[in-house]
């Protein structure tokens, strides 16, 4: 369906790459990296997935795919290719990490509470470097770890978090301000004069998690 952001375009991202650094022995140990920067627009269903490949087909470098661990969903042979961090806009957390599904709902959901639907993604790329090419230094620390190259579980949200997420959802869409006057996207009319309360993420979550349980309680009950 159609977006309900940015004239339907969908979640804006600010995409900031910064490739892997050829090798130059006139470069200075502290020059700054080159930065490669792309807006993006993507659709708040839009999957994980779908995500990374739109983003590097816009910067030109879908070849990463293949040595991503967040792309694969899991720890694969050799090092991750990228490391992915985001922040969301006005938000005071900055440059956190995007390393599984998980933080990728996390992602959507602070997105889709901001006041602009609006965010930064920082992609840095790293050098793969797979068991027949470890130096003997990575080699003696690899070996130095009980199993190093166990893949990560990936997790499988339970039947509860899947009722929450789309609580969620459906009180996003419920709660959304239509005053132009009010700073906030979501918020809960309360009292006989309708005060708005920004309805912020944990609030969100706390009150999808009591909805999830079979409980039918309103907002003044959870805060």
């Amino acid at each position: 369906g159609r977006s309900l952001y940015n004239d339907e375009k969908g979640i804006k991202f600010t995409v900031l790459f910064t490739p892997l650094q050829p090798f130059d022995p006139k470069r200075r140990r502290n020059a700054k990296p080159t930065t490669i920067t792309k807006i993006v627009y993507v659709h708040e269903d839009m999957s994980m997935k779908d995500m990374i490949i739109k983003v590097l087909d816009t910067i030109k470098r879908r070849n990463l795919l293949q040595t991503s661990w967040l792309y694969a969903g899991s720890r694969l042979e050799g090092s991750d290719s990228l490391t992915f961090t985001y922040t969301v806009y006005r938000s005071q957390n900055k440059d956190v990490s995007l390393d599984n599904e998980d933080d990728y709902l996390e992602l959507c959901t602070q997105v889709q509470s901001a006041r602009k639907a609006e965010v930064t993604l920082k992609l840095a790329e790293q050098k793969v470097v797979t068991g027949n090419n470890l130096t003997e230094d990575e080699q003696d620390d690899d070996e130095e770890n009980e199993n190093p190259r166990k893949k990560r579980k990936q997790h499988v949200p339970s039947m509860e978090e899947i009722a929450q997420d789309q609580h969620i959802v459906s009180l996003q869409n419920k709660y959304r301000c239509e005053d132009r006057s009010c700073p906030y996207d979501l918020c809960y009319p309360s009292g006989p004069t309708a005060k708005h309360v920004h309805l912020t993420h944990k609030h969100l979550r706390t009150w999808a998690a009591a909805m999830a349980r079979g409980l039918n309680v309103l907002f003044r009950h959870i805060y």
